[in-house]
This record gives structure tokens, sequence and C-alpha cells, in this order.
């Protein structure tokens, strides 16, 4: 590769949005740049009026370099044109980390903008077409909001990628309901330990729990299920298995609520179907009043052990 140095003014931006944005990373590089300089030169290729410089790699350094009022930098001329500078960056994705999501970006723009196959672009790549596939549905089961706020920094990418892509596979959550969890809890600083526990409980929990979260109680919704994960060890083997089996219900009742208004499906399915359907709605309205008493149940006991009596002589609580 061809190294150069630019004035920074000369560099064009449009891949940004390809590129997984840190802060914390951000903050080191900038760091290392304000006292060693620049140590690694940016990547990318002249558009065909060779008068920009666009950028394929190294918008970290980039933004440094700005912030810190540096005007010439080295770069690589990686390729003469985008399509084989993208190939080249996947091709080298695994010496220089490329994270998975990354890579499927600009899969999707060699496919949308340079009208490539997937497979003329494993064919490049030296790939499977299922490795190319793999990457292009993962991106395909992100939401638009939560695709834009991995990207730019504001969500965690190991929590989309953990949580809250299992729920996505398994159907407890819906689209809509995954945009409401993420644009409660994203660019509030919060530890990726800590959304993964919020959205076990948003998802799986209830509508006050999650209520508390849209509400930005996240202190109290992350004592509210500390608090249930130190109480379930003193649980017995049979009450341990019924909060499984409740967990399990919910997973599956969520599923099934997704799923069959979109099956098309043959008459021999729905004779059955229809079978196991009408079972369950005949056991529906009792599991209903078994379900609601057990909840009032469990508030009568929250408003007995926070009750107090009130003195007379004080007008104050007594415990």
């Amino acid at each position: 590769m061809d190294e150069q140095t630019i004035d920074i003014t000369k560099i064009g931006l449009q891949n940004e949005s390809l590129k997984l944005k840190n802060k914390k990373a951000e903050r080191d590089l900038l760091s290392s740049i304000s006292e060693h300089g620049v140590q690694e030169a940016l990547f990318g290729f002249y558009n065909n009026d060779k008068d920009d410089f666009i950028l394929i790699d190294g918008f970290k350094r980039y933004r440094c370099c700005k912030k810190l009022h540096i005007n010439i930098i080295p770069i690589e001329v990686m390729a003469n044109d985008e399509a084989n500078a993208f190939i080249k960056t996947l091709k080298i994705s695994n010496t220089k980390s490329l994270h998975i999501l990354e890579q499927a970006k600009f899969i999707k723009s060699l496919q949308e903008k340079h009208h490539m196959t997937g497979k003329d672009i494993a064919a490049s790549l030296d790939k499977s077409t299922n490795w190319v596939s793999t990457r292009l549905t993962l991106l395909k089961e992100l939401t638009p909001l939560l695709e834009e706020k991995i990207f730019t920094g504001y969500f965690p990418v190991w929590n989309a990628m953990g949580v809250l892509h299992q729920c996505k596979r398994s159907n407890i959550a819906t689209d809509n309901e995954i945009n409401q969890f993420v644009e409660a809890v994203s660019g509030k600083g919060l530890p990726v330990k800590d959304i993964d526990i919020l959205a076990n409980g948003y998802f799986k929990g209830g509508k006050y729990f999650k209520e508390q979260v849209k509400n930005g109680n996240f202190f109290w919704s992350l004592n509210k299920l500390k608090d249930s994960d130190k109480q379930q060890a003193g649980l017995s083997d049979e009450e341990k298995r019924l909060l499984k089996d409740l967990e399990i219900a919910s997973k599956y009742i969520g599923r099934l609520i997704f799923k069959l208004p979109q099956l098309h499906s043959n008459n021999d399915f729905y004779a059955t179907g229809s079978l196991l359907a009408e079972g369950i709605l005949d056991k529906l309205d009792r599991f209903k009043v078994i379900l609601n008493n057990f909840i009032q149940e469990n508030e009568n006991d929250r408003k007995r052990q926070s009750e107090c009596h009130m003195d007379t002589s004080s007008g104050r609580c007594k415990n």
C-alpha cells in the first residue's frame, strides 16, 4: 500500500456509519495520540476526481486528530475504488479487529451500492455463502433504532448481541418492545452487566417493572432484581421448579402471540392446532384467576410488611 500524508480537510467521511463507535477506546486513543502522535496511517482510497481521500478505516484516529488540531495526517491508499477497498477491508478483518456487525455493514453496502450478490462477495473473500448470509441475518435482526444506537456508541454492542438477541430469537420481545427498552437505557452510562439485568427483568417481568425502567428508575429496578436473586437462593426445589415453569410459560406464550398470526399452513395443522388451542382456552380463565390471586397475595404481603401503626401522641409511625 502507498503511504503518504494529506491535509485533514481533504478526507471524506461518507463511510463513517459502517464502523462502530467506542467512546472509551476513543478516549484512550486520544491520550495516546496527544502524547506520541499518529502511529498508524488511516486507510482508504481516492475518489474519481482525486480531490478527496475517502476514509475506510481510521475514523477514531481522524476524530482524535480533529480534537487535537492535527491537520496533516498519514494515509495509505488501499485500493483504486470503493468496492475493492471494502473487499480488502473484509479480507484483512481477521488481523485488524472488525466486529461481525461491521463486516455485515460492509457486505450490505457491497450488495446495495455495488450490486454484488452474496455469491460474488463470498468468492471475492474466499469465504462460503453461509459466512456472508450469517452476517447479513444478524444485521437484519436488529431494529433500525437499535442499529443506530449501537453504531453511534449509545448502546453496548455486547448487550445487543447477548440478551436482546436471545429475546428476539425466542420471540419473547417484539421490535416495538426492544425499541422502547433501547430508548430507555441508551446513553445513560449504565454498565453492560446492569443493562443485561434490566433487560431480563424488562422482557420477563410485568407492566409495572417496564414502567419503572421507561421512567429511568434504574436504581430501584436493579435493586428489585438483585433482591429477587438473593431470595431465590433460599427457596425449596419445588419453588425453584415453579419459578422455572412460570418463566417457560411466559416464553412460549410470547412465542405463540408472535408466531400464530403470521402462520400460513395446511388444514392438517389447523385441525390439530385448533384442538390444542381450545384446550388452552378451556384452562385460560382459571389460569388467569390463579395468577391474579398469586399476584394479589404477594402485594398483600408487601403491604403488611410495610405497614406502620400511628402513635397518636406523636403522629409518627411505629413499625
